[in-house]
C-alpha cells in the first residue's frame, strides 16, 4: 500500500474522501491517539500498532466492516491511522456485483473454451475421417488410392506411413504377380 500523507487535513477533507469511496474514513492523530476499550475499532488499531501493517475485520457491533491502516512519512515514523468503515449492507452489494460480475466472466470463458474446443475438434478430427476413408480403400485392394499429406503433425506423420504402406503394398502385389506370371 502507498498512501500520500497529509501534513494537516480538516475534517472536511476526510468526510468528502469518504463519500468518494462511499465509507466513512476518520484519520487519528497517532500522538493523541488513546484506544477506548468500548470502540471495536480498538482491536485493529492495536494489530496496526503492533506493526503488523493494515488490518481488515468484520465488526459485529453495528454488522459493518473495518479497517486500520497506518500512515506513515517517508522516513517509516507513525503520524497517524486512517480507518475505513463499511456498512454490511455495502459490502454485501458490493460483493454480489462482484461475485455477478465474476459468474459473468467464467460462463463467457467457458463458452468460449467450448466453442473453441468443438472447433479444434473438428479440426483434428476431419483429416483422421479422411485417413480412415482412405484406409478402407486400401483394405478393399484398391491401391491407387493415394494418401494426400495432411496436418497436424502427428496426422500428416500417420497420412505418410500409410502412404509408404500403400506404395510397400503395391510394390509387393506387382512383385507377386510377376512371380506368379514366370511359374
Amino acid at each position: 500500500w502507498q498512501v500520500g500523507v497529509l501534513r494537516q487535513g480538516s475534517g472536511a477533507l476526510i468526510e468528502d474522501l469518504g463519500r468518494q469511496v462511499n465509507a466513512r474514513l476518520a484519520l487519528h492523530n497517532y500522538i493523541t491517539y488513546q484506544a477506548p476499550p468500548e470502540d471495536p475499532l480498538t482491536a485493529l488499531h492495536t494489530a496496526v500498532l503492533s506493526g503488523t501493517g493494515a488490518r481488515a475485520a468484520h465488526l459485529a457491533a453495528g454488522d459493518d466492516f473495518a479497517a486500520s491502516i497506518p500512515v506513515s512519512t517517508a522516513s517509516g515514523e507513525l503520524v497517524a491511522l486512517l480507518d475505513a468503515r463499511l456498512p454490511g449492507r455495502e459490502f454485501a452489494s458490493i460483493t454480489t456485483g462482484f461475485n455477478h460480475l465474476l459468474l459473468t466472466i467464467a460462463v463467457i470463458v467457458s463458452l468460449i473454451a467450448g466453442i473453441g474446443g468443438l472447433l479444434y475438434g473438428r479440426w483434428l478430427a476431419r483429416p483422421v475421417v479422411q485417413l480412415r476413408d482412405v484406409a478402407r480403400r486400401i483394405g478393399r485392394g484398391e491401391l491407387s488410392a493415394s494418401v494426400p499429406p495432411m496436418a497436424p503433425l502427428e496426422v500428416g506423420a500417420l497420412a505418410a506411413s500409410m502412404d509408404e504402406m500403400r506404395h510397400n503394398l503395391l510394390s509387393l502385389t506387382e512383385t507377386l504377380r510377376r512371380r506368379e506370371a514366370e511359374a
